[in-house]
């Protein structure tokens, strides 16, 4: 099934939050990609090729990255928080998210996107297959 296909190359994650300042998308990008640079961010569904949401600048406060490096050439890089440090900081987290994402009953569902490269790097590999099939 289409929901199935890996979504190709080394990818970013970014998380993207609105005028709130709560967490609206999260955003899957190629690893060269810094949607912070974008003027205006096209949000495309992983699968529905219809299903697209265009941010401007001024509907979002920030974006961030969500992965980090922690380890280069074999070396620790990145110094590990303690556990008081990860629970403010999932405390944080869920802070951010909006309300109708955390309930129980009918909650909201919370969005991943593929930037534009990435979702027209998947498609041209789809069609490649699709080509070479008999």
């Amino acid at each position: 099934t289409p929901a199935k296909i890996p979504n190709p190359g080394q990818k970013q994650v970014w998380r993207i939050y609105d005028r709130r300042g709560k967490a609206t998308a999260d955003l899957l990008s190629l690893h060269d990609e810094d949607p912070r640079q974008m003027s205006q961010i096209l949000l495309h569904h992983p699968v529905e090729p219809t299903k697209r949401r265009l941010l401007r600048p001024d509907d979002y406060t920030n974006i961030e990255p969500l992965q980090v490096t922690v380890l280069d050439a074999g070396r620790q890089v990145y110094r590990m928080p303690t556990i008081d440090e990860m629970r403010a900081q999932r405390d944080a987290d869920l802070a951010r998210l909006d309300s109708g994402i955390k309930r129980l009953v009918n909650p909201h569902i919370y969005h991943v996107s593929l930037t534009s490269r990435l979702w027209d790097l998947k498609q041209a590999l789809i069609e490649q297959t699709r080509e070479a099939q008999p």
